[in-house]
C-alpha cells in the first residue's frame, strides 16, 4: 500500500508554522534586520518622494506592505508608522497601506492597551 500526501513547499508550511506560533506568543521568529525592514522601506520611500524617484517609490511601498504582513507580531512596525507619519503628507498611499493593515486586523484581533499606546498619536 502506498500513501499519498500532497506536494507542499517544506519552506511555505514551516513559516506559516512559525507565523501562528510568533502570534500566540507574542514574539516574532524573524532576525531583527528583517522585523526593522518596514522602516528602511518607509524611509526609502519618503527618499523617493522627496526626489520623485516613481520607481523606487512603488517598489518601497510594495516591499513595506509585504515585509508588514506579520505586522502584528512585529514590535518594529510600530517604529515604522512613526517614520511613514512624519515623513509623508496626509493623503499618501504608504499612510493608507498602513491604516488598511491596521483597521484589517483590529476588526478580527481588537486593539490591546500596548498596541494603542503606540499608535495613539497618529491619525
Amino acid at each position: 500500500m502506498e500513501v499519498q500526501l500532497e506536494k507542499l513547499d517544506p519552506d511555505e508550511s514551516y513559516h506559516e508554522s512559525f507565523d501562528l506560533l510568533s502570534r500566540e506568543i507574542g514574539k516574532s521568529w524573524k532576525p531583527v534586520a528583517m522585523q526593522k525592514a518596514p522602516i528602511f522601506h518607509a524611509k526609502m520611500y519618503a527618499t523617493a518622494d522627496k526626489y520623485n524617484i516613481v520607481g523606487l517609490r512603488e517598489l518601497a511601498l510594495e516591499k513595506f506592505v509585504a515585509d508588514t504582513a506579520d505586522y502584528f507580531t512585529n514590535p518594529a512596525f510600530y517604529d515604522a508608522i512613526d517614520t511613514v507619519y512624519a515623513t509623508t503628507p496626509a493623503n499618501d498611499r504608504l499612510r493608507k497601506a498602513v491604516a488598511n493593515s491596521l483597521c484589517a486586523d483590529i476588526k478580527v484581533y481588537g486593539l490591546r492597551p500596548p498596541r494603542r499606546r503606540e499608535i495613539g498619536g497618529h491619525p
